[in-house]
C-alpha cells in the first residue's frame, strides 16, 4: 500500500510524508490531484488480499466482502497458530488465545539388534513399539504458566550382539505439565541365532496401557512387528506406527543391515544378519516424542 504520490498530490496533508488528495482551486490555479494506475492497483490488491486470506472468492456482484472477510478472520474459534515441540521447553500462550488443542506423543521404542552369524545361521530383531498419544482441548486461563514440556526421548537402538542381538530401549514419556502424559513404546526384542531349517520369530516391542488424561483422545501406540527367519527369506520386525506414523520400515535385503529409525514417536525397526556375517547389526532408534499445540481465538 502507498499514499498518493503523483505530482499534484497535496503534500503532507495528514502530517510529514503523509500526502492526500485535493479537489483543486480554479481561483488560485491549484490543480486537482491526478490519479495513476499504481495507486489504484495498490488499493485494489490490499483489499483483495484481505478478502482472499479469509477464504472468500472475489465476486463482482457483492459489495460487502471486505466486511465479511474481517469478520471471518477475527471470529472466535479461528486457528491462530501451531507450535511444535520436539525438544523439552516451556509453553506460554500467544496473545488473544482463548483455547488450545494439545497433542502429546511418547517416544518410540528402539528396534532389536541382530546377532553375529556363521555359515549355517541367520538373525533378525523385532520392531520397537510406538509411543502413546493423548489429546486435550484446554482453556489457557486454567493453566499454571508457563507450562513445562518434557518431550520423550527416543528409544535406543538394540545393540549388535554375539550369540544374540540386544533388545531396543524403551521410549521416554512425554508430558504437558500435569495436564497430559503419554508414555513411550517398549523396545523390540533382540534376535538370537536361527538355522536355515528353522523358522524363528523374535519377540516384538509393545506399548504400555493407553493414557487416560486426554479429554479428546487417548490412544495406545502400535506394537512393533515380529521378525521372521526362514529357510529362504529373512525380514526384520517393522517399528510400530504412532498417531503421526513414522515407524521404521522392516529390513529385508541381501546383506546384513541395521534397522531403520522411527520418527514422531514411531518405533525403530529390527536389524538383520544374513549367513556368515561376522558381526551383528544394531536396530533402528525410536522416534523422539512430540508436543503439538494448536492455538485458537
Amino acid at each position: 500500500m502507498h499514499r498518493i504520490d503523483t505530482s499534484t498530490a497535496q503534500k503532507d496533508k495528514f502530517g510529514a510524508g503523509k500526502n492526500g488528495f485535493t479537489g483543486g482551486n480554479p481561483q488560485t490555479g491549484e490543480l486537482p490531484t491526478a490519479l495513476d494506475a499504481n495507486f489504484f492497483d495498490s488499493v485494489q490488491e490490499e483489499i483483495s488480499a484481505v478478502i482472499e486470506a479469509s477464504g472468500l472468492q472475489l465476486s463482482k456482484a457483492k459489495n460487502d466482502q471486505l466486511l465479511s472477510a474481517i469478520n471471518l478472520l477475527v471470529s472466535s474459534g479461528r486457528l491462530m497458530n501451531i507450535r511444535v515441540f520436539t525438544a523439552s521447553g516451556n509453553y506460554t500462550p500467544s496473545l488473544s488465545v482463548k483455547r488450545i488443542k494439545v497433542t502429546v506423543i511418547g517416544g518410540g521404542g528402539g528396534g532389536g539388534g541382530s546377532a553375529a552369524t556363521d555359515a549355517n545361521t541367520r538373525s533378525c530383531g523385532g520392531g520397537g513399539g510406538a509411543g502413546n498419544t493423548s489429546v486435550s482441548m484446554l482453556d489457557p486461563s486454567s493453566l499454571t504458566l508457563p507450562v513445562a514440556i518434557n518431550v520423550g526421548t527416543a528409544g535406543t537402538t538394540g545393540a549388535a550382539g554375539g550369540s544374540s542381538g540386544g533388545n531396543g530401549g524403551q521410549g521416554g514419556t512425554t508430558t504437558f505439565g500435569t495436564y497430559l502424559t503419554a508414555s513411550g513404546g517398549f523396545g523390540g526384542g533382540g534376535g538370537s541365532l536361527a538355522s536355515d531349517s528353522l523358522t524363528a520369530v523374535t519377540a516384538n516391542g509393545g506399548t504400555s496401557a493407553a493414557p487416560t488424561l486426554g479429554n479428546l483422545l487417548n490412544q495406545k501406540g502400535s506394537a512393533g512387528l515380529q521378525g521372521i527367519v526362514g529357510s529362504n527369506a529373512i525380514v526384520s520386525g517393522a517399528g510400530g506406527a504412532s498417531s503421526l506414523g513414522g515407524g521404521g520400515n522392516p529390513v529385508a535385503v541381501g546383506s546384513s543391515t541395521a534397522g531403520e529409525n522411527g520418527i514422531y514417536g514411531g518405533g525403530g525397526s529390527g536389524a538383520i544378519s544374513i549367513k556368515s556375517s561376522s558381526i551383528g547389526r544394531p536396530g533402528g532408534a525410536g522416534g523422539v516424542g512430540v508436543v503439538i499445540i494448536e492455538e485458537y481465538a
